[in-house]
């Protein structure tokens, strides 16, 4: 499963003692919840959520003291769904209830994720093609949206902000994708054209 780590920024809690209660909720509902420290591979069950815990059961389920400069990492896991970490700091848990909502999204297998992505950058040529450049911009949105760091896309989207006349916009793409994919010479052109004309612009 692929795995999204947040970290969560918590202030105005001390590490306390008893009484500090985590409590998590995930959409969907039902998730496995699975607890252990940033530097270990193991993971404990600590139960289905939405669910409570003392934070005073980390140390009978890992075994371990946390000190205030540590993280508590939370795994969140459902089937059909991307898996999702959470760093927790140690020091922000204080004598209070602390809520934590997670949202899982669907997992999406690499071969239908690369479909779609195809799919939307076909959908981007026709709209290209048919001067629909606001129906072009959004499917290669959507693209990005599955594959942010497709080469391809950010040509395809400077592209359509070049017949915009969004040359800043279109400069910041065509340089995205060289970062991605720094050996194409067309864009590396099309990128040095881009920037005479903003200097140019600079000069009116």
């Amino acid at each position: 499963m692929m795995k999204s780590v947040l970290l969560l920024l918590l202030t105005g809690f001390i590490l306390g003692g008893c009484g500090t209660v985590l409590k998590v909720e995930t959409n969907p509902e039902g998730a496995d919840l699975y607890l252990r420290e940033p530097d270990s591979d193991k993971k404990v069950f600590i139960g289905k959520t939405p669910i409570k815990f003392n934070v005073d059961d980390y140390k009978d389920k890992i075994n371990s003291i946390p000190s205030s400069r540590k993280y508590v990492r939370l795994v969140a896991e459902a089937k059909n769904y991307s898996s999702k970490e959470l760093l927790v700091p140690v020091a922000t848990l204080g004598n209070s209830e602390t809520i934590i909502r997670l949202k899982l999204d669907p997992y999406v297998s690499e071969s239908v994720r690369i479909r779609q992505v195809i799919q939307y950058l076909m959908n981007t040529q026709e709209f290209i093609n048919n001067g629909e450049l606001k129906r072009a911009e959004h499917e290669v949105n959507r693209a990005l949206s599955v594959e942010e760091e497709n080469p391809w896309a950010y040509i395809m989207r400077a592209y359509i902000h070049l017949l915009k006349k969004d040359y800043k916009d279109s400069l910041a793409d065509y340089e995205r994708s060289l970062e991605l994919d720094p050996s194409n010479e067309e864009i590396i052109k099309r990128v040095t054209d881009i920037r005479k004309i903003l200097k140019e612009k600079v000069r009116q």
